[in-house]
C-alpha cells in the first residue's frame, strides 16, 4: 500500500493560507469580462460584480429562476488566476485533518518563478518541492440544496482515525458557492447564524472528537445564490453580513433574443426571421409567461430531440416551436 503523505502542522498551513490571501489577487475589469464572454448579461452587472468579487466580502445573487445564478458565481472562480499551494493533509493536536480533494482542488503542474511576481510570492521559499504540498488553482466549492450544519462541521472516520475536511476549509482560498440558498432542509436563518463569526471575523471554529476546539482560517469568497426574496431569508440585523446583494434580473427580450441566436448557432441551425417574433407574441405576450435565459435552450433542444425522431433535418419553424414551448411550461 502506498504511503499517504505526511501531515503539514497547522501553524505551518495558517502561515502559508495567509501568504496566499485572495484578497492579494485582484482581479480586474478585463479579467471579469472574459471569463463571462459566454453569457449575456445586463447591462452594468459585470461593473456591480466587479467591486464585490475584489472586497472578499460576502455576495448575495438574488432572482427570478433560471437567469444565470450559478454560472455567474462559478464563473467568478475562473477570473482569478493565482495559483496558491494546499497540503494534503493537516495535523492539529495529534490530530489529521484529510484537506486534498481532488474532486475540487484543481492541480497544476507549472512551478511558480520568480519571471511571475504574482505566482512567485505564493512560494514558500525553502519548501518549493516539498512533497506534503500541491499547487493548484483557487478552488471553486459549490453545494446547493443538500446543504446541512453538519457539513460545515469535520467529519470523523473511526476506521481510518482521522477527519475529513468541511466543504468551507477545503474552499480557503478560492470561492465557496452556496447554490439555491433557502432550499435546504435547514432554515437559512440558521446557516446563516452559523456563518456571523466567520463572515465578520475571517476566522471560523472546529470542534475535534477529543472536545478541543479550535480556530482556523477562513479566508475565501463566499456566494450565496437564491430564487428567494432577499427579505424573506432571514433578519435584517443578520442579512447584512451579506455586504453585496445583486439582483440577477430576467432578461430583456433583446437579451433572450442573444441567447436564442447563441444557442441556434452553437447548434447551427439557422433561425427564420419570422421564428423570434412569433415566440414573443404567441407564447410569452399572450400567455403572459415571463422571459427566462435558460428557455433559448431548452426549446432549442426539444426541436433538435423532435426533428431527430421523425428523421428529417434539424430546422426551425413554428409548429415545432409550438410544441417545445407546450413542453417547457404547463399553463
Amino acid at each position: 500500500m502506498q504511503a499517504r503523505p505526511a501531515p503539514v502542522p497547522f501553524e505551518a498551513f495558517c502561515a502559508q493560507i495567509e501568504k496566499q490571501n485572495i484578497l492579494n489577487e485582484r482581479v480586474n475589469q478585463t479579467a471579469l469580462s472574459k471569463c463571462f464572454s459566454d453569457l449575456v448579461l445586463p447591462d452594468g452587472l459585470v461593473h456591480r460584480l466587479g467591486p464585490a468579487v475584489n472586497s472578499g466580502r460576502s455576495i448575495l445573487l438574488y432572482g427570478p429562476p433560471g437567469n444565470g445564478k450559478s454560472c455567474i458565481a462559478e464563473a467568478v472562480g475562473e477570473a482569478f488566476q493565482q495559483t496558491i499551494c494546499i497540503p494534503y493533509c493537516i495535523e492539529i493536536d495529534g490530530q489529521i485533518i484529510n484537506f486534498y480533494d481532488e474532486s475540487v482542488h484543481r492541480l497544476v503542474s507549472e512551478p511558480a518563478t520568480s519571471s511571475d511576481p504574482s505566482r512567485a510570492s505564493l512560494l514558500r521559499p525553502t519548501e518549493s518541492m516539498d512533497p506534503r504540498w500541491v499547487r493548484c488553482r483557487r478552488p471553486v466549492v459549490t453545494t446547493g440544496g443538500e446543504l446541512t450544519l453538519g457539513m460545515l462541521d469535520l467529519t470523523y472516520n473511526t476506521n481510518a482515525k482521522f477527519y475529513e475536511a468541511p466543504l468551507q476549509l477545503k474552499a480557503t482560498g478560492g470561492i465557496f458557492v452556496i447554490d439555491d440558498f433557502g432550499r435546504q432542509q435547514t432554515e437559512p436563518q440558521d446557516i446563516l447564524n452559523r456563518w456571523i463569526i466567520p463572515l465578520e471575523r475571517g476566522q471560523d471554529y472546529l470542534t475535534l472528537h477529543t472536545g478541543k476546539k479550535f480556530p482556523v482560517p477562513f479566508n475565501e469568497l463566499v456566494v450565496f445564490s437564491t430564487n428567494i426574496a432577499p427579505g424573506e431569508l432571514a433578519d435584517e440585523a443578520t442579512m447584512r453580513r451579506l455586504y453585496y446583494k445583486i439582483e440577477i434580473p430576467i432578461p430583456t427580450q433583446d437579451d433572450y433574443a442573444q441567447i436564442f441566436m447563441n444557442i441556434c448557432r452553437q447548434h447551427k441551425i439557422d433561425v427564420p426571421a419570422d421564428i423570434l417574433p412569433y415566440l414573443f407574441e404567441s407564447f410569452y405576450s399572450k400567455k403572459d409567461i415571463p422571459l427566462a435565459g435558460y428557455h433559448p435552450k431548452y426549446i432549442v433542444e426539444q426541436v433538435i430531440a423532435m426533428c431527430e425522431y421523425h428523421d428529417i433535418p434539424v430546422h426551425l419553424d413554428r409548429d415545432l416551436l409550438r410544441i417545445a414551448c407546450y413542453n417547457l411550461y404547463a399553463t
